[in-house]
Formats: structure tokens, C-alpha cells, sequence
């Protein structure tokens, strides 16, 4: 089975961009199976579990798993990137324009 990542850079703005236009499961399924593609590519090129911490690839992940939760639970996190808010404000303000996701609203302004 061939894997290749939506963002092979780990670039979240540029998965962002690439789920426009979907709906809040797929993108959390796209996001999901992102993070498994990631980590596997990962293990089979340095035979290493995990991604280093601090690393571009540890990073892409945990702000995938961020995105997740917040379409999961509806929820601004606490404390949040501003670079991860900046990054996710497209996608979330597009599916925002089609559907109500907890309290994000108030975080994001929906797009016209």
C-alpha cells in the first residue's frame, strides 16, 4: 500500500487548504489518518517510533490531534498557537459557514 501525505513539507496551513470545502468528519478523518501516515513514513525511513520532540514532524502531528479535538468537542483550546490559529482559521471558518461547531464561532470569525 502506497501512503503519501497531503502535506509531505508538514506545512498545516497547506492541509488546511486542501480540506476547504469538506465537512467537519472528513476533515477530522483526513487529519487522523494524516498523523498515522506521518508516523509511519517516519518509522520506516529512521526505524525510530516517534517523531523528535521539538521536531517539524512532532509539531505537524500534535497540531493535527489540536485540530481534531477542537472540531471533535467544539472547543477553542486553552492557551493556543497563535501560528496553529492563524493556520486552521481558513478551514474552520469555512466549515462554520455550513454547520455550528460548539463555541467556535465565537473564536472565528465565519467567512462570507
Amino acid at each position: 500500500m502506497s501512503v503519501r501525505l497531503l502535506s509531505p513539507e508538514y506545512d498545516l496551513r497547506v492541509f488546511c487548504y486542501q480540506m476547504i470545502g469538506k465537512n467537519s468528519l472528513e476533515v477530522m478523518e483526513a487529519a487522523s489518518a494524516e498523523v498515522a501516515y506521518a508516523r509511519r513514513l517516519h518509522r520506516e525511513k529512521t526505524h525510530e517510533s516517534q517523531f523528535r520532540l521539538g521536531s517539524r514532524g512532532r509539531r505537524y502531528c500534535d497540531q493535527l490531534q489540536v485540530l481534531v479535538g477542537m472540531l471533535l468537542n467544539g472547543s477553542y483550546p486553552t492557551d493556543p498557537d497563535p501560528v496553529f490559529i492563524e493556520a486552521v482559521r481558513p478551514l474552520v471558518s469555512d466549515l462554520l459557514r455550513h454547520w455550528q461547531i460548539g463555541d467556535l464561532d465565537k473564536h472565528f470569525k465565519r467567512a462570507q
